[in-house]
């Protein structure tokens, strides 16, 4: 693409500032380093000293991370008899879950998490407390390091009842459209919804009312529905599958591709329409195509949106 994609998605991001993992002193086991997996990147932390117990690392400027979900792998290794031994400890964090029980200490947000004898502590950038009482920055860019045309604007979710979050957005959108330049416009919104459990409803009354008046609020603006937390919405299915003892792979396929449609696709058709693009994704490491997927969804379209407005 040869202008900066921009992108609207709906949720508040975590800026990390710093990451700490102690080891109980019981615990016979050394750290020996750890990683952070989040939006398809990777970061590693290692030791500062060989003489350090405990593995540490700050970030500046903080890390961003906007998807759902972020990995900490813990490595650690210890001997029993002469024989060295590896294990790893796989701590699974979500975004908000962060976000919404951090606790103040000596003036700083952090989240505290213990598995066994390994605790974590995640120090939340200080201005992330605005975020907290539901003030998102969207007018900040978020540029992806894999792809600098890639720009992402966040907004939080429009939960019912909250309608200072959808006028912020749909103001923010207004503004955009307005700009006289092409790369200074919005170029495609991921609306993102949580698939809903079977008894659960996909669309809050927020993204509803949204989506009944995108044509008004979006003009002829990409719009992209994004059914989130595909891993669970699949883990939850081959499980009562095979719970039943009627485990077959051709009809758990078939399965899922039926639940998706009624869960998801068929309500989002019924206040939509049917002339709106959908994907599915997890931030799972095992389904990380499913953003590449999303992306190249996103892009391609994208294009097809520029090349109309540059003639």
């Amino acid at each position: 693409m040869s202008e900066n994609t921009t992108t609207v998605a709906s949720s508040a991001p975590l800026h990390i500032s710093s990451i700490v993992i102690h080891l109980d002193d019981t615990s016979s086991k050394k750290i020996d380093f750890a990683e952070l997996k989040f939006d398809l990147r990777q970061q590693e932390i290692h030791h500062s000293s060989q003489h350090d117990k405990h593995l540490s690392a700050k970030f500046d400027p903080a890390i961003a991370v906007i998807t759902e979900q972020v990995s900490l792998v813990v490595h650690c290794y210890y001997t029993i008899g002469t024989l060295p031994w590896k294990t790893t400890k796989r701590f699974s964090l979500n975004r908000k879950d962060v976000l919404s029980n951090a606790e103040d200490h000596n003036g700083k947000p952090e989240y505290r998490m213990t598995e066994g004898t390994i605790t974590v502590v995640i120090t939340i950038s200080s201005h992330v407390c605005e975020h907290r009482r539901g003030e998102a920055e969207i007018d900040k860019e978020f540029i992806a390091p894999e792809n600098e045309l890639f720009v992402l604007h966040d907004s939080q979710g429009f939960e019912a009842g909250d309608s200072k979050t959808f006028k912020t957005a749909r103001d923010f959108i207004d503004r955009r459209r307005k700009e006289p330049k092409l790369q200074d416009k919005i170029h495609a919104v991921w609306l993102c919804l949580l698939i809903p459990h079977a008894d659960g409803h996909l669309l809050e009354s927020g993204a509803e009312e949204f989506l009944k008046l995108r044509k008004e609020i979006l003009g002829d603006i990409l719009i992209i529905a994004v059914f989130t937390k595909h891993d669970v919405f699949v883990n939850k299915l081959e499980l009562e599958a095979v719970d039943s003892d009627q485990y077959d792979e051709v009809a758990l396929k078939e399965l899922k591709v039926n639940t998706l449609d009624k869960l998801c696709i068929q309500p989002l058709k019924e206040v939509a329409g049917s002339d709106i693009l959908h994907a599915t994704v997890s931030t799972n490491e095992e389904y990380e195509n499913t953003i590449r997927q999303l992306v190249d969804l996103t892009t391609t379209n994208i294009e097809k949106y520029v090349a109309k407005k540059q003639h």
